[in-house]
């Protein structure tokens, strides 16, 4: 949802991967980015990083404004 709204991207890719007790989901896109160390007006990213926390797992957010944004989630399962 949040790609449709905010990234103007053309492509996106999502990779979901489970091995060994491991959960992996990364989103990533082409659109218009962010800087990520500028305050956000929005709950979204934030909300998924309490959940993540939640659930004892890892959520990562690169983006660069311009260049696209990519977002991993890892847990243990």
């Amino acid at each position: 949802t949040n790609v449709a709204r905010h990234a103007a991207a053309t492509a996106v890719r999502v990779e979901i991967e489970a091995v060994k007790g491991h959960f992996r989901m990364s989103i990533r896109d082409n659109g218009r980015g962010f800087d990520p160390r500028q305050p956000r007006a929005g709950r979204g990213l934030k909300s998924l990083q309490y959940r993540a926390g939640e659930l004892r797992g890892a959520f990562q957010v690169q983006s660069v404004l311009g260049g696209g944004t990519e977002i991993e989630l890892s847990l243990l399962l």
